[in-house]
């Protein structure tokens, strides 16, 4: 019984009673005297109030998810005169598959980075696709040598004829990659835009009647009237190719003049290069005959439909994965004899009987992802990589079929590199443009990965997210890729910090870019180790643990060492293929990093110790006074002997210089340059405070951690604490909860922690 809008009943669960309550009207309401979990009759009211307003909001959502405007627009049907109009008016109607998707990637905008020495492009469409978790932390290389192929497809310059193969270790976002890729075009294409459209027909006279031959005979037996291109062609391939060229040239040098009026240059040209399908070429030729080679008539029967490319739909994109070796089939890719149509035509060569629903043919305007590529039997990959050299792929006892769509495959490491290495596949290799997706090597990456579902979960479910959690998992997630250093003066871990972009002394940039290419390809660094997905199942265990979640016991905080204890277990089951070596490497490598959590902990307690940030100040201060004073050559007065004149004091300047990374022969350089834009700042008329550079604040603040690093706490026990003590021992845990972001638990563990080791059980 539909819902009336006027007066709606509404029973309410509401704990011990169940009361109906009659939410429009005048009759009088009967209210709950008890309500389940609260505390008087107004909380009920107004729960019962909140649930009603979400009713209609509910219902008002579930109204509008489909307006009429947007479903008009879909459902959009234009003459063929009409759409060589809009061509002319807006010639990217006609782009290329690999045209779109590259205009779509740019319209959310670009910049330039420097990676490793590298100037790359910095794609904003990957960090907020249409689906957020698709968003892909990191691998900004990859990404950008992705977006590179798609852009030489564009351009038609190669790639357009090549499988683009995404190969890496599992779980590095490949496939995030392709389908943020493909879910961004679905939604390009219902754009103004991304605006697209299909080639259809009318095979109907002016009266409305299926159209007859000159005997009075069906011209269409086996086709509907109203029929779409079962492969979404483009509708300016009606016309024959030759002249269809000509229109191309018209409108991009239409398009080359508006680029030099307006000074932003094109960034491809548009191309066409595909035959009708063999069912449209077939209508298209009897057509033709019927009205003895006028065109005009036959365009009349032309119907141009807006096409909006959907995957669930298998409209433009497809997506085709690995099976059982004896499952396969050709078709798949391209379409089979249809056995009904046969029935009625008598032979399967003609083009009518088949039925072009293979998932390459399915792609056309759009793309298809191959899953687990290399995985794919020799009777699958020849015909799809010879389909790639020439855009066009076998239908059964027909002609060739011509496509335009994307090839994006996916695969893991160890299939590739046996095809990499195998002499007798060059010419798959020679097919296939391979696109490397290593593991993350930045620990603030890395950390994205967790955050889009560690965090935000945690968040939903109000469990506390203690401080440096998901940092520790990130930076022992990233040492069991690397390969050991080389150099005898890091370990690990340091390794790990001067790859994610972390000033150490002794390293300069060019230092750290060195580093990373003296790894021998053999060391297989970032394309091995630990998996994101074994850290998130490790996070989701942790999510679980009875110190989080027990009613009784439970914190609802996720502190770093539960963590610690879940990557532990989930090593002894995490990797399959890991030997007992590796096992046994990682485990010593969690070790190290649950020390170098500790240290990051008694920071943070210091930190807190130590006070705010006037003690940062007063230290950035004195520094600046006394490069000021060097760089000049003068003295400074030291308020500690009354204000004598001393020389400026050489052990504090390099206490700040060294954690900025400032080695000996580089600190009069610095310290010259230093005041030089302290003095353009004021001209400028603004101030340089420590906090204006932020390697400079770090280094502030890592000399005064120093300072701090043999400040103690009291006994963390308060039976044996003084009033003095205790007080102490609050502020510190109320600066841990109000400025690091700790909560009450966390906080107890970190000052714990701090203690020396056999104060850490107390």
């Amino acid at each position: 019984m539909p819902l009336e809008p006027t007066s709606r009943i509404v029973t309410a669960n509401l704990g011990e009673t169940t009361k109906t309550v009659n939410t429009e009207g005048n009759t009088p309401s009967v209210l709950p005297t008890t309500v389940s979990g609260s505390t008087g009759p107004n909380v009920g009211i107004g729960t019962l109030a909140d649930d009603v307003a979400s009713l209609k909001d509910l219902l008002r959502i579930a109204k509008s998810s489909v307006t009429v405007e947007s479903q008009s627009a879909r459902n959009e049907q234009i003459s063929f005169d009409k759409y060589l109009e809009q061509v002319f008016q807006n010639p990217g109607l006609v782009r290329l598959s690999a045209q779109r998707a590259y205009d779509m990637i740019l319209s959310k905008g670009r910049k330039t980075i420097e990676v490793d020495g590298d100037v790359i492009y910095d794609y904003e469409f990957y960090k907020h696709p249409t689906d957020p978790r698709d968003a892909i932390s990191g691998a900004k290389k990859a990404i950008h040598t992705f977006v590179e192929a798609i852009g030489g497809a564009a351009k038609e310059t190669g790639p357009d004829q090549r499988v683009v193969l995404l190969a890496g270790p599992v779980g590095t976002a490949k496939t995030s990659m392709v389908r943020a890729t493909f879910k961004g075009l679905e939604e390009y294409s219902a754009t103004d835009e991304g605006k697209m459209f299909a080639l259809g027909w009318n095979l109907k006279d002016e009266k409305g009647e299926p159209l007859k031959d000159k005997h009075g005979q069906l011209l269409f037996k086996f086709v509907d009237p109203d029929k779409s291109c079962e492969m979404f062609e483009e509708p300016l391939n009606v016309i024959p190719l030759d002249s269809r060229k000509q229109i191309i040239n018209s409108l991009n040098k239409k398009r080359l003049t508006g680029a030099k009026n307006t000074g932003i240059p094109v960034d491809y040209l548009l191309g066409t290069h595909s035959q009708l399908c063999p069912s449209c070429q077939n209508i298209f030729n009897k057509l033709v005959e019927h009205h003895s080679g006028d065109m005009e008539k036959v365009l009349s029967h032309v119907v141009v439909k807006r096409l909006v490319l959907n995957e669930k739909t298998r409209t433009g994109i497809t997506f085709f994965g690995a099976k059982d070796e004896k499952s396969h089939n050709a078709n798949e890719l391209s379409g089979s004899v249809n056995v009904r149509k046969l029935l009625q035509i008598g032979t399967d060569s003609d083009p009518q009987a088949i039925t072009l629903d293979g998932d390459v043919l399915k792609a056309n305007r759009g793309g298809v992802h191959f899953g687990e590529f290399l995985k794919l039997p020799n009777e699958i990959r020849y015909p799809l990589l010879d389909g790639a050299q020439d855009r066009a792929v076998k239908v059964a006892r027909n002609a060739m079929v011509d496509f335009d769509s994307l090839l994006i495959a996916t695969t893991n490491m160890p299939d590739w590199r046996k095809i990499a290495r195998d002499e007798h596949q060059e010419a798959i290799r020679s097919r296939i443009l391979p696109v490397t997706v290593p593991y993350l090597d930045r620990i603030q990456d890395e950390m994205g990965i967790y955050q889009k579902t560690f965090s935000v979960k945690a968040r939903q479910l109000d469990i506390h997210e203690a401080p440096h959690s998901l940092w520790l998992a990130a930076l022992w997630g990233i040492t069991t890729r690397l390969a050991e250093p080389k150099h005898a003066n890091i370990t690990p871990i340091q390794k790990a910090y001067l790859y994610s972009g972390k000033k150490l002394a002794g390293f300069t940039e060019q230092e750290v870019i060195q580093l990373k290419k003296d790894v021998a390809p053999e060391e297989m660094e970032l394309l091995k180790g630990v998996s994101p997905r074994d850290i998130q199942d490790a996070l989701a265990s942790a999510l679980e643990h009875p110190d989080v979640t027990d009613r009784e016991r439970g914190t609802r905080c996720v502190d770093p060492f539960i963590i610690v204890d879940a990557l532990k277990k989930h090593l002894k089951q995490l990797v399959a293929k890991a030997t007992p070596e590796d096992r046994k490497a990682w485990l010593t490598r969690l070790e190290e990093v649950e020390k170098e959590l500790d240290r990051k902990l008694s920071d943070d307690v210091r930190k807190a110790v130590s006070g705010d940030a006037k003690e940062v100040q007063n230290l950035f201060d004195n520094y600046i006074m006394n490069i000021k004073a060097y760089v000049k050559k003068e003295k400074v007065r030291d308020s500690l002997q009354a204000g004598k004149l001393v020389p400026p004091n050489e052990k504090l300047m390099r206490s700040i210089e060294e954690k900025r990374g400032i080695n000996d022969t580089r600190r009069d350089d610095f310290r010259s340059g230093l005041i030089q834009a302290i003095g353009m700042m004021s001209i400028e008329g603004r101030i340089f405070k420590y906090d204006t550079d932020e390697q400079l604040k770090q280094a502030c603040e890592e000399a005064l951690l120093e300072k701090h690093r043999d400040v103690t706490l009291p006994t963390l026990s308060t039976e044996f604490a003084t009033e003095e003590q205790r007080q102490k021992l609050n502020t510190v845990k109320t600066r841990l909860i109000e400025e690091h972001g700790y909560c009450r638990h966390c906080a107890q563990i970190a000052m714990r922690r701090t203690q020396a080791p056999e104060n850490r059980s107390k």
